[in-house]
């Protein structure tokens, strides 16, 4: 059974995570090598491993985010979803905040993306809605 977007995007957070432990990881390499002198014994095997270690899940980890955002982008949006949470939103806050709420949310994600375009579509939806 195919991914939905959701649990694409629950992938795409994990692989976040996944940067900023190997980002963690060069940070430390940086500072033992900066300090390599004042630790005894052979310190620049261990920092070269662990530098290319972490560059390349740092690599990696590119590739798969490049593709699950390809995957994720091609999944066609519902349009009865898109009316669905347009009309949910409105629940809680007036037309104008939905209108800034959506053109936020819009502007976290690449145009033509899926996520732009879910959030587009429920801005068009809101903004062609009678009153």
């Amino acid at each position: 059974m195919p991914l939905d977007a959701k649990e694409y995007t629950k992938m795409l957070d994990e692989f976040k995570k996944g940067r900023k432990a190997a980002d963690f990881l060069l940070d430390f390499a940086d500072l033992i090598k900066a300090n390599s002198d004042l630790i005894s014994g052979e310190t620049q095997n261990s920092i070269e491993k662990i530098t290319d270690a972490a560059q390349s899940v740092h690599s990696s980890i590119q590739v798969l985010t490049a593709s699950v955002n390809e995957d994720l982008n091609k999944i066609p949006l519902d349009e009865n979803d898109i009316k669905d949470a347009g009309t949910k939103l409105l629940l809680y806050q007036d037309k104008q905040h939905v209108i800034i709420h959506c053109q936020q949310q819009m502007a976290n994600h690449q145009k033509g993306s899926y996520w732009y375009n879910y959030w587009e579509g429920i801005l068009n939806n809101i903004l062609n809605m009678e009153e």
